[in-house]
């Protein structure tokens, strides 16, 4: 009993200790579509973006939603010519930040899954064979500066490496670099 005690102290204590966070940002999504079967052009996308961080000391978890339009033109293939595939991005990282002053730098790494929206042709008929989940690894590099208490703002540069083909029909994974900027507040 007095092990249970301590051990839910201390969890709350660390609790305490801990902070939640908001962010907004938006960026650009560079991707490539890396194929052994198809020649493809890369592409770029708006990419707004929503998060939310729960951080101790220098160390975060983060989760947010993503959303994504990326295009596919095979040069090989006609019938898989100028393509699109949208997608919303679930990430769930883990930060480590190194505060200089009021600015701060760090590293991140964690996983995406993109679940398809839609997907479609250049004659806007529905592509059927595409993955609607799309699992992939990512990591990155963040600096930013603290405002106030309680907003921050930052610049980050991800790396997004996908595990699996993005459709059926090719062998084609959909690896991407994006660069993010956003604003945070802290609770």
């Amino acid at each position: 009993m007095k092990k249970i005690a301590l051990i839910t102290l201390l969890l709350y204590s660390i609790a305490l200790q801990a902070q939640f966070s908001l962010s907004v940002g938006s960026g650009v999504l560079f991707s490539d579509i890396s194929s052994k079967s198809a020649g493809v052009a890369n592409k770029k996308s708006f990419l707004p973006a929503i998060g939310i961080k729960y951080s101790w000391n220098r160390v975060s978890l983060n989760t947010g939603i993503a959303y994504i339009n990326v295009g596919y033109n095979s040069a090989t293939v006609a019938s898989l010519s100028n393509c699109y595939y949208k997608y919303l991005v679930v990430p769930v990282y883990g930060s480590y930040a190194i505060p200089v002053g009021r600015f701060y730098i760090g590293a991140n790494a964690g996983a995406n899954l993109s679940t398809l929206l839609k997907a479609r042709d250049a004659n806007r008929q529905r592509i059927d064979d595409a993955y609607s989940v799309v699992p992939s690894l990512l990591t990155g590099v963040k600096a930013g500066y603290n405002i106030s208490r309680r907003f921050s703002f930052d610049i980050s540069g991800w790396y997004n490496y996908a595990l699996s083909d993005f459709d059926r029909n090719i062998d084609a994974r959909m690896n991407s670099f994006a660069v993010l900027a956003g604003m945070n507040y802290k609770f």
